[in-house]
Parts: C-alpha cells; structure tokens; sequence
C-alpha cells in the first residue's frame, strides 16, 4: 500500500469517527450539560466542565464502543470530571459526600429523563418554604459554606447541616413523588 493509499484510508476511518462522535454528542449535548449542572448548580462552572468533558469525550471515544449506550458511557467520564472538580475546588466539601455524588449519578445515568428531573426540581424549590429556599440557594447556589452561613444567619454550624440534610430529603422525596405521579 502506498503512503497516498495510506494517508487516504486513514482520513476516510477519521472522517467516519468524526461523524460517528458529532452525530452522538450532539444528540446527547442537552443531557450532558444538564448531567453536570444537576451536581454543581452553577452555569460557570458547569460551562466550564462541559467544554473539558466535551474535550475528553472526542479524545477518548476511540475507546467507545460502537454499538453500546452513548449516554452511559459519556455519564461514566463527566462522573469523573465533576469529582475531580469537586476535589479541587474543597469549598465543596460540605455539600454533598462522593457516596451521594455516586448515587446520583446512578440515578441519573439510569434515567435518561435528566430534564423532567430539572422541571420537577424546580417545581419543588418552588414549593419549599422561604428559609429552606434560602439554604438552598445560599448553600447550593452561592456555595456558602456550613460555617459562613451560620455566621451570617446566627444559626449554629449543627442546624444549618439539618436543615440542609431536611432540604436534601425533601427534594428528594418531591422529585420522586413527581415522576411517580407522572407530573415530569
């Protein structure tokens, strides 16, 4: 074979991994975005995620296989993104634990609904009271920390971790509760 031939058949397997990946990425683009904004509920940031997960996602998706579920395995890479975000930036380390993290995505990589979960997410914090939305944005939103929030609201550290352990459950329990009911 010649080093023309060669070059030829190279570009052309390229070209077709190229389309193969823009076809599924772009198909699965909405999700993912949603996937890494449902961990970390900050548009910068999750903007920044999806560019650095969309980067590995092309680099590495020679070791996809054709065939399997795109959307599991693209889950299985920005899983590992947000984690080592996570670990980064420690100002995380009062939200949620890697055991929640992982079960979350378990969840979430098993439902290929991440949109409905977001509508019903929001119809949820709607329905929270006021102080339970304001630990909510604060903590999740603003990601204050347990110790500056009960500096700033006069709470102690231990009912500040409650009520945010009380607004996880109740989230929760409101998303569940929602897509049982078939409202998202």
């Amino acid at each position: 074979m010649t080093n023309n031939n060669l070059v030829n058949k190279n570009t052309e397997s390229l070209t077709a991994l190229s389309d193969s990946f823009i076809s599924l990425f772009e198909a699965d683009r909405r999700r993912i975005y949603a996937y890494i904004y449902a961990f970390v509920m900050d548009p910068d940031i999750a903007d920044e995620i999806f560019q650095e997960t969309s980067v590995l996602l092309w680099r590495d998706f020679e070791k996809f296989e054709p065939g399997s579920n795109f959307s599991k395995w693209a889950n299985g890479i920005v899983f590992n993104r947000v984690r080592s975000y996570r670990r980064k930036e420690k100002k995380h380390h009062l939200c949620l634990s890697d055991e929640v993290i992982s079960e979350l995505a378990g969840q979430i990589s098993e439902s290929n609904n991440s949109e409905k979960r977001w509508q019903a997410l929001q119809a949820c914090l709607a329905m929270l009271t006021p102080t339970l939305q304001q630990v909510y944005t604060d903590f999740y939103v603003k990601n204050t920390t347990a110790n500056e929030l009960a500096k700033t609201t006069g709470r102690s550290v231990s009912w500040i971790r409650k009520a945010v352990q009380k607004l996880r459950k109740t989230l929760v329990d409101c998303i569940d509760r929602k897509q049982r009911e078939g409202q998202v």
